[in-house]
């Protein structure tokens, strides 16, 4: 991918600051460094605002990963242990994003086989029950 490219992502998440066009020590730099229990990480592409990648380190250890492809209808989950595939799925997100916009012919979708995902889309889609509006 481009440079170009690259500094249409950003990452942003709990005590750091923002960063453009990460690669993928600096994405596992900071999972490892996320605490356990709040810390999180959110990699979204500036043009396709539904569309990011985010991981939430839980307090058990596990990392809850998610993507969301361009809408609450279309939001996914995996858990893992590994900070190390974490940061192989973001910076597979990124290529596969760029690739399906048409600014990058690299990545593969084939790094969703690598985790076993949960539809959570009725989360963020489901009515409410007490008169609120539902998450976006």
């Amino acid at each position: 991918m481009n440079k170009g490219t690259l500094r249409r992502y950003k990452l942003t998440g709990s005590s750091t600051r923002l960063l453009r066009g990460p690669d993928q020590d600096e994405i596992l730099g900071r999972l490892l460094s996320l605490p356990r229990g709040d810390g999180y990480l959110v990699l979204e592409n500036l043009d396709h605002p539904q569309h990011y990648i985010q991981v939430l380190h839980e307090s058990s250890g596990l990392f809850r990963l998610e993507v969301r492809d361009g809408g609450p209808e279309r939001h996914v989950m995996a858990r893992t242990l590994s900070a190390e595939r974490v940061a192989d799925g973001f910076v597979a997100w990124m290529s596969e994003l760029a690739q399906a916009t048409g600014s990058s012919t690299e990545g593969s979708p084939r790094w969703r086989e690598d985790f076993t995902w949960q539809d959570i889309s009725a989360e963020f889609t489901a009515e409410p029950t007490d008169g609120t509006e539902p998450e976006a």
